[in-house]
């Protein structure tokens, strides 16, 4: 006759149950860990920062918003707009300025000079083509020496703000020697920009 055989499980000892209860309890927690619990925090950490970033960009949106009233943008529009005509306005003159002639110009500093009782003693011109941005001008330079007294230096300088040219001083001398006293002799160059 056959007897059933005894299953394996019963063969244990209370002890051995208890271990493989234990260490079936501790595989399933740790798969659980590993293969539920850690994705899901993954993605909830991931979820939490883009909520962060979301509310930060959020915040800063809101923030400019606030700062910026749309009178207030008309107002910087206008302004903006205020600049750019009166820029066009300066490039207007300084373009109509520099369509003098240059002899129209040396004919000016030389009135200049007599009304300022300067004497001229000479003048020297040299000119040059340039082309910047597609714009082509003259470049003068005049090398100009006179004789006055200091007073009559100063008040040509100042002089040439009325003369119808855009123009800069390079360099200014003034010598006071014993052939010149109670005089001076002034040097400077002038440059010129001419269209």
């Amino acid at each position: 006759m056959n007897l059933p055989k005894q299953p394996w499980v019963q063969k244990l000892t209370t002890r051995e149950v208890l271990l493989l209860i234990m260490t079936t309890l501790v595989v399933i927690g740790v798969g659980y860990y590993k293969l539920e619990y850690e994705p899901l925090a993954a993605k909830r950490d991931n979820i939490v920062k883009q909520t962060e970033q979301i509310t930060e960009s959020l915040h800063g949106f809101e923030l400019a918003l606030a700062r910026s009233s749309p009178e207030q943008l008309v107002a910087q529009i206008q302004q903006v707009n205020d600049q750019i005509s009166a820029l066009r306005e300066e490039i207007r003159v300084t373009k109509a300025s520099m369509t003098e002639n240059v002899e129209g110009i040396v004919r000016a500093l030389s009135k200049q000079a007599k009304f300022h009782r300067a004497e001229m003693l000479s003048l020297n011109s040299r000119e040059t083509e340039v082309e910047v941005s597609g714009v082509r001008y003259k470049q003068v330079m005049l090398a100009l020496s006179i004789k006055s007294d200091y007073q009559g230096v100063g008040r040509f300088v100042q002089s040439l703000k009325e003369v119808p040219a855009v123009l800069s001083i390079q360099n200014l001398k003034i010598d006071r020697t014993r052939d010149t006293h109670p005089l001076v002799k002034t040097e400077m160059i002038i440059q010129l920009f001419v269209l």
